[in-house]
């Protein structure tokens, strides 16, 4: 019975790694609780991560996890709406000025992890603007945060 809980529950990261490792862009998921966040919005602590503002043009059952919207490598690049456009949200692009894609021309680097905190949870950019409702705002716990953080810090 054990097995099959552990199966059922790890059943949505088994099912992305099958989906990515059989593309010739294969990502490999690293055993770590911020890439299962990033993949599956998952903790290993038995948390789901949770949006805490809705969606209002967006299909919220669909937007599960931060790799729904930002793609397996953190590049973004995915159509929200006609409009939107996902972000890169890789380490090294949100930590330079000017960076492609976060949303409006003359972006501020996010220069330390508690401005790319206050975006995830807050939806406030680095230079104080409130981001756009596509980004869902997450209610994730401190470690959890801080564990999503270095795995961003590998993309």
């Amino acid at each position: 019975m054990l097995r099959l809980s552990m199966l059922i529950k790890y059943l949505p990261m088994i099912f992305l790694i099958f989906l990515f490792g059989c593309s010739q862009s294969a990502v490999s998921i690293p055993p770590t609780n911020g890439a299962q966040i990033y993949f599956t919005g998952e903790s290993v602590r038995e948390r789901s991560i949770k949006m805490t503002s809705p969606l209002p043009y967006l299909k919220v059952e669909h937007v599960k996890s931060c790799i729904h919207c930002h793609g397996p490598k953190g590049k973004g690049g995915i159509w929200m709406t006609n409009e939107i456009k996902a972000p890169d949200i890789s380490y090294k692009n949100l930590i330079k000025d000017e960076a492609p894609y976060i949303g409006h021309k003359g972006h501020k680097a996010y220069n330390n992890d508690e401005l790319i905190i206050r975006a995830v949870k807050q939806g406030i950019a680095s230079d104080g603007r409130v981001l756009d409702p596509s980004m869902p705002r997450w209610a994730i716990e401190d470690d959890d945060m801080k564990d999503l953080l270095e795995f961003l810090k590998t993309l």
